[in-house]
């Protein structure tokens, strides 16, 4: 396996609600597939490169990806392409891709579009953008949020983002997710599991 593929396998791992997950290497390892030895040598290249940002509690080590990489941003649509067309293989779907894609050219506003478990959550920049959209197409149950709105709802709980398969805009749907990196590691990733909120988080 080429460096560039462990490293997108690492980071696929963290798609869709989980960029703000911490894991252990073994968490990794087993997640992508791969041998523990492997990852734990790609997870010290990626810690280098800043592309993972890595830390200690007691004798556990946990990783969490560092969304403020160009790198590790660019990986993950990487990743997120990925498992787009394995999910759009399926011939029923097929014509959905392109009504996504259709929808982006017409309406720039249109910031990154989510398959989630209701349907679609298209993310738009500003809230005059939903007549437009919903003029354009026949596309049953979609939702909108603005980038703040999605924000605060993922604050609260990252029940959305379960399971979600990015169609659209990835790469700057985590741009908008970056102001809120910390606050949604905090609330949510496994290293922090029980931490109150408000409190600080172990050192």
């Amino acid at each position: 396996m080429t460096r560039a593929a462990i490293e997108i396998r690492i980071l696929s791992t963290y798609l869709a609600g989980s960029e703000a997950e911490a894991y252990s290497i073994s968490e990794l390892a087993h997640r992508a597939g791969a041998a523990y030895p492997h990852v734990h040598a790609a997870v010290r290249r990626m810690t280098h490169d800043g592309l993972l940002v890595v830390r200690t509690v007691g004798r556990g080590v946990y990783c969490t990806v560092n969304l403020a990489d160009g790198l590790a941003r660019n990986l993950l649509a990487q990743a997120a392409l990925r498992r787009k067309a394995a999910f759009l293989a399926h011939p029923n779907l097929r014509n959905l891709d392109a009504e996504i894609r259709r929808l982006a050219v017409e309406e720039p506003r249109l910031i990154a579009a989510l398959l989630v478990k209701d349907g679609i959550r298209f993310i738009i920049s500003e809230k005059d953008a939903i007549r437009p959209i919903l003029r354009q197409t026949d596309l049953p149950d979609i939702t909108f949020s603005t980038p703040e709105e999605l924000r605060a709802e993922l604050l609260g709980s990252m029940a959305l983002l379960a399971d979600a398969t990015p169609l659209h805009g990835y790469d700057q749907l985590l741009l908008h997710l970056q102001p809120v990196q910390k606050r949604l590691m905090l609330n949510h990733a496994a290293l922090f599991r029980g931490v109150q909120r408000g409190r600080e988080a172990p050192r």
